[in-house]
């Protein structure tokens, strides 16, 4: 959500737009079927917990196909 901030992702943290954009990456080489991650968020001031999963592919990447 907009109001989210990302605390850590799979028990790493996340400081920096370069650390979520190579856990990205590291996501994408793995097996599909194994591409997902827990997100731990601070909403509203409180943790939550919320698994992302990898396994479809983004519009992004069906539109490279084409």
């Amino acid at each position: 959500r907009e109001s989210d901030i990302l605390v850590s992702v799979n028990g790493s943290a996340i400081d920096s737009l370069d650390a979520l954009k190579k856990m990205y990456e590291a996501e994408n080489k793995k097996k599909v079927g194994e591409r997902k991650s827990l997100c731990e968020v601070i909403r509203q001031g409180y943790p939550k917990y919320i698994v992302l999963d990898f396994n479809t592919k983004s519009v992004d990447q069906k539109e490279k196909k084409e």
